[in-house]
């Protein structure tokens, strides 16, 4: 049985957005957060934080959320840029499933354990998640 939220991607999402190799599935994942509980505002992604960039290539991607498979590798991003750091001090863990969207390894110079996730239109992300440090 196909569930509704299935086709429902944001509207800001460009043509054939995520790819169609992305997966429906469950995991657990780690997000960079500003607050404790976190927030909408820190389930924003590039595409809606950053309006007027143009992403090229990237517009898909852009579109999606960071998050990390491991906590580790959430460290690692902070490690690497002082600066995503200071912006999101804390890391959250959450459960991203296949009735929250689609995911996407994809590994930076940052962390090899960077996955992008685009989320359903209906989906509060923020409340899938918890601060853990």
């Amino acid at each position: 049985m196909k569930i509704e939220a299935e086709t429902n991607w944001p509207s800001y999402f460009p043509q054939n957005c995520p790819p169609f190799y992305a997966r429906a599935e469950s995991r657990e994942v780690y997000r960079l957060v500003k607050q404790n509980p976190p927030s909408n505002g820190d389930f924003k992604c590039h595409k809606l934080i950053y309006k007027n960039t143009f992403f090229g290539a990237k517009e898909c991607q852009a579109c999606g959320l960071s998050v990390y498979g491991t906590l580790d590798g959430a460290r690692e991003a902070q490690a690497a840029l002082p600066a995503l750091k200071k912006k999101y001090p804390l890391i959250a863990r959450g459960r991203v499933t296949s009735e929250s969207g689609k995911i996407l390894e994809t590994p930076s110079d940052q962390s090899k354990t960077h996955i992008t996730w685009w989320v359903y239109a209906n989906i509060k992300a923020h409340t899938m998640f918890t601060v853990i440090g």
